[in-house]
This record gives C-alpha cells, sequence and structure tokens, in this order.
C-alpha cells in the first residue's frame, strides 16, 4: 500500500475532544493496552493519498487518516472515509510489541509472507486463534544465534488465511497451495514509515532463560501437564461444545448476508477457535480424530439435532456442503452456559459499592448504590418559584460551597435548609429563588457531576 511516495496534505492538530475519540476507539481496538501511552497529548492529523486506486467500493474515499505524534511519527492510520478500524504502525509497535499477534520468520528481509516460504515461517501464536483478515505483526526470530531474543515487528498485515490452515501448512501437512498467508499493509522503510524522524530500528530484546523458565512453570503448574490421550467420542464432544460455543457468541453479532458459509471455512472459523486453550489431552482436537472421522458426517450429525441447516451445491465437477443458517434458540445452546453469564451470576452475588474520584483529592469509597442528584423547581406562595438540590454530599460538594456558588451564579438569594436525616443518609439541602434547573446542572457539572447523575424535574 504504501510502496510508492505519499501525496500528503498539510497536517493540523488534533484538538482535545478528537483525541479523547481517538483514545476511545484505540482502547476499543486494544483494550489490553496496559499503561503504555500510545495517544499522546500533542498529536497531529495529515490526510494522504496512495498510489493505489480503491475501485469496487463507491463510497470509500482515496483519501486515508495518518495520526502523527509530537515529533512526526506516524502511530495510527485508517483506511477508508468512515472506517472505524484503527491500525497501528511500526513505530507504536516498538513501543508497544505486542500489541499485535506476531509471526516470526527467519528471512533478513522479511518479505511478503507466503505459504511458499513456508520453511521460513517457524512460529505462528497459538493463542487467541488468528482469522483471515486479522491484523499481525511480522518479526525476525534470533533464537538461533545464541540467547533467545525477540525482534521488532517489522510489518504490519493482514491474515489471509486462517491461524490453524497456516499452521498446518507451515508443517508440511497441508497440500501445497500458493497463496499468501498475510497481505502486507505497512512495513519499516516504507513511504508511511518515511513520513516520520526515520528512527533506526530497536535491537532486539532479551529473553532470559529464567523468564522463560518462569513463565513455562506458570503455566504448566496452571493448567497441567497434558498426558492423557481422548477417545474419539471425548473429541467428538470437545468439538460440539466449540460448536455451541461459537453459536452462542459469535453468531449473534454475524451482519446480515454472512450465509451460506462453506463447510470447510464454517469449521475453521467457526469451530476450531472455539476450542478450550487448555486441555488435558496429547490427541489433537480436530475433526480426524474424533467419531465421526469427517466434517461432513460432524455437520450432518449437528443437522440432525436442529443445531445448523446444509445445503449442497455443485461447484463444476463436485458438490460442496454449505451451512445456510445456525439456531440460536435450540435448547442446547439455550442451555450452554458462556463465560459471561457466568461473571454476571458472581457479580449478582457481591455486595454494590461505588467509589468517588476528584482530581487532587482522595477517593472515597462507599457501599450501597449511588443515588443522582435531585434538582427540583417547585411554585411557592405569591407565585414565587424556587429551585431545590438535595442529594450532592455523596459527590463530595459541601452545602456551603455550592450555595455561595449558585449565590454568585444565579444572581439570586441562595440558603442552605436544615439537614434531613433517613435511616441511613443525612441531606442538606439548598435552595436557591427563581428556575434554575440549568444554572445548577452547569455548576454541578463543572464541579465534575456526570450529566447522567443529575435528574432534574419542574414542578411549577
Amino acid at each position: 500500500m504504501f510502496q510508492q511516495p505519499l501525496k500528503l496534505k498539510t497536517s493540523v492538530h488534533l484538538q482535545p475532544y478528537d483525541r479523547r475519540l481517538l483514545k476511545q476507539r484505540v482502547l476499543r481496538a486494544f483494550p489490553g493496552i496496559g499503561e503504555v501511552e500510545l495517544v499522546p497529548t500533542e498529536l497531529m492529523l495529515a490526510k494522504f493519498r496512495t498510489h493505489l486506486n480503491e475501485r469496487g467500493i463507491a463510497w470509500l474515499s482515496e483519501w486515508k487518516v495518518v495520526y502523527l505524534g509530537p515529533n512526526g511519527d506516524p502511530l495510527w492510520f485508517t483506511v477508508g472515509q468512515d472506517s472505524e478500524e484503527i491500525i497501528p504502525t511500526v513505530y507504536t509497535l516498538w513501543k508497544k510489541p505486542d500489541l499485535l499477534p506476531t509471526l516470526t520468520t527467519f528471512s533478513e528481509e522479511i518479505p511478503a509472507l507466503t505459504v511458499a516460504h513456508r520453511k521460513q515461517v517457524i512460529e505462528i501464536p497459538a493463542t487467541p486463534p488468528l482469522q483471515p483478515d486479522q491484523l499481525v505483526a511480522i518479526a525476525q526470530d534470533y533464537s538461533a544465534r545464541g540467547a533467545p531474543k525477540a525482534g521488532p515487528p517489522l510489518v504490519v498485515g493482514r491474515m489471509a488465511v486462517s491461524g490453524e490452515e497456516l499452521r498446518v501448512l507451515v508443517q508440511g501437512q497441508g497440500k501445497y497451495k500458493k497463496k499468501h498467508a498475510v497481505a502486507v499493509v505497512h512495513t519499516c522503510r516504507d513511504s508511511l514509515w518515511e513520513i516520520g524522524t526515520d528512527a533506526s530500528v530497536p535491537e532486539p530484546r532479551d529473553i532470559s532463560n529464567a523468564e522463560a523458565e518462569s513463565e513455562g512453570e506458570d503455566i504448566a503448574s496452571l493448567h497441567g501437564e497434558a498426558t492423557a490421550e481422548a477417545t474419539p467420542e471425548e473429541v467428538t464432544s470437545i468439538l460440539r461444545t466449540a460448536l455451541l460455543q461459537s453459536i452462542s457468541t459469535s453468531f449473534l453479532t454475524l451482519p446480515p448476508g454472512t450465509f451460506p458459509i462453506p463447510a470447510v471455512v464454517f469449521y475453521t472459523t467457526h469451530i476450531l477457535p472455539f476450542r478450550p486453550a487448555h486441555v488435558s489431552f496429547i490427541t489433537p482436537i480436530d475433526i480426524k480424530c474424533s467419531s465421526h472421522k469427517s466434517l461432513t458426517t460432524f455437520l450432518k450429525a449437528a443437522e440432525k439435532e436442529g443445531l445448523l441447516q446444509l445445503k449442497e451445491r455443485r461447484m463444476h465437477k463436485h458438490m460442496e456442503l454449505l451451512v445456510v443458517d445456525v439456531d440460536p434458540k435450540h435448547h442446547d445452546v439455550a442451555a450452554h452456559h458462556v463465560r459471561d453469564k457466568l461473571t454476571q451470576r458472581i457479580l449478582y452475588k457481591f455486595q454494590t459499592w461505588h467509589k468517588i474520584s476528584i482530581k487532587g483529592r482522595e477517593s472515597v469509597a462507599r457501599e450501597g448504590v449511588i443515588k443522582p442528584i435531585s434538582i427540583v423547581v417547585k411554585a411557592r406562595r405569591n407565585n414565587k418559584v424556587s429551585t431545590l438540590v438535595s442529594g450532592f454530599e455523596p459527590y463530595m460538594i459541601g452545602p456551603d460551597v455550592l450555595a455561595n456558588e449558585l449565590k454568585t451564579l444565579c444572581a439570586s438569594s441562595a440558603s442552605v435548609l436544615p439537614a434531613q436525616t433517613d435511616s441511613r443518609t443525612t441531606r442538606t439541602p439548598v435552595l436557591v429563588q427563581g428556575k434554575q434547573i440549568e444554572a445548577v446542572t452547569e455548576l454541578l457539572v463543572s464541579m465534575g457531576v456526570p450529566k447522567r447523575w443529575i435528574e432534574a424535574v419542574d414542578l411549577s
């Protein structure tokens, strides 16, 4: 995409609101980003055009967006006018090398990784399972050069095949097909990288044997060592549970028009990735080791149970099996408990607490559900109207401070009423003359109270 020079527009500083939106997008895309600051305060935005003509998508503008750091290094970019996908550059990956799943290779030049170079691919992440079109990084392997080292990410690309399919081909177990394993999007020293400061490539990171052994011991102690062989019936049970898990989760969010799905794609994309991450068997959990022996037999058994529907389609000289629908309302799917439901049941047993945090002050945690601040406008004698504010004490706002601020803001009299005590709390309302809902709301928001925790009603 960035093999030839870019047509770059003038960069502009990103406004604080737009920066917050960008940070939210980054956190949604990479929830495990940790404490590394990958969206700095000073950001610039620049639009550019590549040499490629992206035809076939009418709504897609040829303009792309890139987010530049304070020193001009490109940190993130998007492709498409309204694309919500945020893609990290190699500059960002050098700060956070584990941001994307990483494939490693012996190749010195890190070519466009293809199955034709499958002997160069030496490590493919097992978890999370890689899906076609998923963003990945490519790095160089240094393990054969003395002490174990992790090379810096040098390529950002998209998986052209699933991780399971690539792993089979790399191990020489699959039928050879000349096709790309990763479609390269951005690389070190391409035209996007050259927008930045041309920083030197980081040195490989040392991976000490002590760390590796410690990590291995932790994993072994947590999951145990797989020594037993699974029976075909046990493998079948695990694959069926993976199917139920897939129907209960991923199929609920798939867009319309997803079906029909070829049986092989359905198996590699919607069954294999939903197998348990750690099992106590040394037997491979795949269809060949199950009691069905073939994918067609397994899917027809699932169809007989009512979990899915199949259809055959003639393709040249052979028939292709398609999955045309699944049944998320099947009784076995309804009885299948996914992790989120278990978490909800655990949370339901917890005591309810809330915490109030204000910058520069110590946070306060209290038992119970926090209640919103109440703003009520009432009519008094002689057609006079007043505004009563109560319930602000849990938000660390004092009645005297609030009354003084309202006097100045509303240019009206404000007074602190006698305290009202119920079974658990004590409230000290503040009364201000006139209809002051907007003024009081504006003041509370400026004092750090989220607007959703303010309830206002006009009873006049």
